[in-house]
């Protein structure tokens, strides 16, 4: 895509968050926003030939990007954190970045849930988890490199929903939700014993 594309496709994403509580996540949402955008219905669908899922989509990558941007720019990288806690900052990341958009998560959320999008549902999940294993250093490509993905899409899926209920102060419940459901994943890691003990709060287990 050129430059101009991408940058009406994000006017008209930016445009569908702000009128999400309106319109709902459907076919209305991206049709009022391509409108408000000042382009044609013959523009809209040349900039988002999928509709409502491409807009779907769409909503997720600027989540990924602006998580990998954002962990960039404050430094947090895999030599300052190590793996660990490196997952768990850059999940915590992407929730940030999406904080003020609790609404488009919800109701997109819902979107993907319908039995037809599970498709769709599947393959965002999957980008999200992926970018988060590449950022942290993990690149294995045998049986290890599913149950990975498995297992952190899990926690991904779990925690979104915890966070959209989540009325604690700076959201400190989903933090402590997310961390322990962490565990699971360093149970399926090759790295486990350089990870366990550092998902703060989370500890060794004892021995005695």
């Amino acid at each position: 895509m050129n430059e101009t594309t991408n940058e009406q496709r994000g006017k008209i994403l930016e445009i569908a968050l702000r009128n999400v509580a309106f319109d709902g996540w459907g076919k209305t949402l991206l049709q009022n926003a391509i409108k408000e955008a000042g382009l044609s219905a013959e523009e809209g669908a040349r900039l988002f030939p999928g509709g409502i899922a491409e807009l779907t989509d769409a909503f997720s990558l600027h989540a990924d990007q602006e998580m990998e941007r954002q962990l960039e720019a404050e430094g947090l990288t895999l030599k300052s954190l190590g793996v660990g806690r490196f997952v768990g900052a850059a999940l915590r990341k992407r929730f940030e970045v999406l904080a003020g958009d609790k609404e488009a998560v919800r109701r997109s959320l819902g979107f993907l849930m319908l039995p037809t999008n599970t498709a769709l549902a599947l393959k965002l999940t999957h980008r999200t988890v992926d970018r988060v294993w590449k950022l942290s250093g993990v690149h294995s490509t045998d049986f290890s490199h599913y149950t990975r993905r498995m297992t952190l899409g899990g926690v991904l899926l779990s925690t979104t929903l915890y966070w959209l209920v989540d009325k604690s102060e700076n959201s400190e419940a989903t933090w402590t939700f997310m961390n322990r459901r962490l565990i699971d994943v360093v149970r399926f890691s090759q790295v486990k014993e350089k990870v366990m003990g550092v998902f703060t709060p989370l500890k060794r287990p004892s021995t005695r």
